[in-house]
């Protein structure tokens, strides 16, 4: 982010800007929060359908190796959105604030600076926790997509074998 001009800026909007960011990263982080929930929901209908599938393998019913791998797949595509480990919080890091180079102002300008740099670590974390949705969501979607595509490829070679049966 370009660094602020706290001298273009007046504590207000300096506090506006910073009241609006950290709006904004908390709709980022129940966003967060909600597509995980979401990924473990899909988890567990992905591990009931391994289930599953594991035990009508057992019953030497092989076609329902493909509901079995294709699960996991999908498991193992999705297993990153439950617990995403590059999440950004509100906030500063004290080191960024308890710095030399704010000892070089005073009063309102010293507010201003450190308003500032608030807000430029709100931007940081605001922009990398976009990048991690778009990613949960990628990764959500693509999961889905497969555990379709493997449920047509069951169907279509369930379907064959029904065909080839009755002839």
């Amino acid at each position: 982010m370009k660094e602020i001009n706290i001298n273009n800026q007046t504590k207000y909007s300096l506090e506006l800007i910073l009241s609006e960011a950290d709006k904004n990263l908390s709709d980022l982080l129940k966003s967060v929060d909600q597509n995980s929930n979401r990924s473990f929901l899909v988890f567990g209908v992905y591990l009931s359908l391994v289930t599953y599938s594991f035990l009508e393998i057992m019953k030497h019913n092989y076609l329902y190796s493909i509901f079995f791998i294709g699960s996991i797949i999908s498991c193992v595509i999705l297993s990153k959105n439950l617990m995403p480990n590059l999440r950004k919080i509100r906030g500063s890091v004290p080191t960024d604030i308890l710095h030399e180079y704010f000892n070089q102002f005073e009063g309102v300008t010293l507010e201003k600076e450190y308003l500032a740099t608030q807000i430029q670590s709100y931007n940081d974390s605001i922009m990398s926790n976009k990048v991690l949705i778009s990613k949960m969501t990628k990764r959500f979607i693509n999961s889905f997509k497969f555990i379709l595509l493997i449920a047509i490829l069951f169907a279509i070679v369930y379907i064959k074998i029904i065909i080839q049966c009755n002839y």
